[in-house]
């Protein structure tokens, strides 16, 4: 009897662990709308659409997860994100919503409030999770994470994007990047509920705010020459007081500038994923550009970025943020930035100063300016044993002669030397044969 009581707490114990928790949430459903919510109030808390990010494109993990957090205005019955399966309406992804505990880690380290996986979902869809009336989802501050892209049958699956939004603080493999919004929207319960609370700003937890003075392009330096490539629609060259400055003709619907660190050390993609722009425009023509980048691996990495600009004719830090691009990784070669989005219509400037790389977003945002109190770093030359050396004389080396006519000092005068030298050993050789013939036949 005791046998079978302690099997029957052991099977009850067992069956418990593995049942899934409950949710904080339990009465959601899910809806996908092929073009807008049925929601009476309906409310974007993003910026105008971007772009879409292909997470899972060509067999391929583009990207893991991407994340925002935001906050609500009231009880809402509905919150989805719009997402493009590339017009094969194939694919899934992972939507998770998570009520914000303390910080971006401490949050996702809990249990979702909802879940559900989208499959095969038409193009340009609404997914969302939906709530009843009796049951909505309260105002506060919570997590939308979209994760598990596939698409075994098409061509991919992603998400759209909008340019940043102070609705909403977006991560990208859980790195965040000020510079995209999710194209997140909400159905809220009433109508008289409008727009969104501000989230909470994430703490800067980076220590280390220093550039990476091994790396950088200071367009006064005297290699600076080296350090730029004009691309499509533009000119370039170095000014007297040391800044690089780029003439966009206007016409170009994509000007394009290249940033060479073929003569810089070593830039480590991963450990510095910011950079730093410092630049002006003669006029304020875009509000956003973007860059993409090349390394050993890829001659054009799958995945760029979107880079902003104040609307200004101002100097400004622009901030590139490549932390959570999963291919920014190892050396970088160069950087390809495409100053523009579209054609400026007539003649643009563009000056810069200098570029510097950062380990995180918060070095990059508390950069201090003082670039004068930088060293202007010195390319680490080759190990001496991996120099080939000059060719020298050794013992039992054959020499080899220099062609005539190639230009080398004394070449020509060689070819004499040799050629007279042969011609008297022929002489000798034919006087001593006439000589041993006439001595054999008795005629001295």
């Amino acid at each position: 009897m005791l046998k079978k009581a302690i099997f029957f707490i052991a099977a009850t114990a067992l069956v418990l662990l593995l049942a899934p928790f409950p949710t904080l949430h339990a009465a959601y459903d899910t809806a996908v709308y092929p073009q807008k919510s049925t929601a009476a109030n309906v409310e974007w808390l993003a910026g105008d659409v971007s772009e879409s990010l292909g997470m899972y494109i060509n067999d391929v993990t583009q990207v893991e997860t991407v994340a925002c957090q935001f906050s609500l205005a009231g009880d809402a019955l509905e919150v989805g994100v719009q997402c493009p399966s590339y017009a094969d309406a194939s694919g899934s992804l992972t939507i998770q919503l998570y009520s914000f505990v303390q910080d971006y880690e401490t949050t996702l380290a809990g249990t979702p409030a909802a879940s559900h996986t989208f499959t095969d979902f038409p193009d340009n869809s609404l997914l969302a999770l939906t709530f009843d009336a009796s049951a909505p989802l309260k105002k506060g501050e919570y997590i939308l994470r979209i994760s598990e892209p596939l698409d075994q049958v098409g061509y991919g699956v992603g998400v759209w994007l909008s340019t940043a939004h102070e609705a909403q603080y977006f991560y990208c493999n859980d790195v965040r990047n000020p510079a995209n919004a999710l194209r997140l929207y909400v159905g809220y319960a009433s109508s008289d509920t409008h727009g969104y609370e501000k989230p909470t700003a994430p703490d800067r937890k980076e220590s280390d705010l220093s550039p990476n003075t091994n790396v950088m392009l200071r367009f006064s330096d005297p290699d600076a020459k080296y350090y730029y490539l004009a691309d499509k629609g533009t000119q370039c060259t170095l000014t007297e007081d040391g800044y690089l400055s780029i003439a966009v003709s206007g016409e170009e619907s994509a000007p394009a500038v290249r940033l060479s660190l073929l003569f810089q050390n070593e830039l480590d993609g991963e450990a510095y994923p910011y950079l730093l722009i410092r630049a002006k425009f003669s006029e304020a023509v875009w509000s956003k550009g973007s860059m993409t980048f090349s390394t050993a691996e890829y001659a054009k990495a799958p995945l760029g970025q979107t880079m902003l600009y104040a609307n200004t004719a101002d100097w400004q830090n622009i901030i590139v943020p490549f932390g959570g691009n999963m291919f920014h990784q190892d050396s970088i070669n160069e950087y390809l930035w495409t100053i523009g989005t579209e054609a400026s219509g007539s003649p643009v400037t563009v000056t810069v100063e200098y570029v510097l790389f950062f380990k995180s977003l918060d070095a990059a945002n508390a950069w201090d300016g003082k670039i004068d109190e930088l060293t202007t770093p010195v390319p680490e030359v080759t190990a001496t044993a991996d120099i080939t050396p000059s060719p020298t004389a050794s013992p039992g080396s054959t020499p080899v002669s220099t062609p005539a006519g190639s230009g080398e000092p004394g070449g020509n005068w060689l070819v004499f030397v040799w050629a007279g030298i042969g011609a008297a050993i022929l002489v000798t050789a034919v006087i001593l044969l006439v000589v041993r013939k006439k001595t054999r036949s008795g005629k001295v």
